[in-house]
């Protein structure tokens, strides 16, 4: 279960701040299968739904060693709301505020230059660990491929 509003919304591929539908499903207490269709049931503009609404897939495994693609949406702060409105009960009311919260927190933290150059510095500094990471592999392999060439 989710225990803090950071892990409600993530970064999307265009670097917006997202949730999914297996999120909602599973704070508001329905079946993933009947968020599923909600969304798609939105008595929305086509222009709306596909601005907000993203339908992506996930593998998941199945027991028999199978696998399969399960729909999921990623969602936009203006889709959730329009999505969980109807949402009714104390418990719900909570959760709305503690996403619309967070999606507004983020949205702050990306206006701020500090935060902007902090999280590039992170971002340039996993990266560069990473390169690093490779680089040394490569030497490794490099030093082992030319010791069987001197045999």
């Amino acid at each position: 279960m989710y225990q803090h509003a950071l892990e409600l919304i993530k970064i999307g591929n265009d670097s917006k701040n997202i949730t999914t539908s297996f999120i909602i499903a599973q704070i508001f207490g329905r079946d993933h299968k009947n968020v599923l269709r909600d969304i798609r049931n939105l008595e929305c503009s086509k222009e709306f739904h596909h601005s907000n609404f993203e339908l992506s897939f996930i593998i998941k495994e199945l027991p028999n060693n199978g696998s399969k693609n399960s729909p999921y949406y990623e969602i936009t702060k203006d889709g959730f709301s329009f999505l969980v409105m109807g949402y009714t009960s104390s418990k719900a009311a909570e959760w709305k505020e503690m996403f619309i919260g967070e999606f507004n927190r983020r949205e702050f933290l990306l206006e701020s230059d500090d935060y902007i150059l902090a999280r590039a510095n992170d971002i340039l500094i996993n990266k560069t660990k990473q390169l690093e990471a490779i680089n040394d592999r490569q030497q490794h392999q490099l030093t082992a491929q030319n010791e069987v060439i001197a045999g």
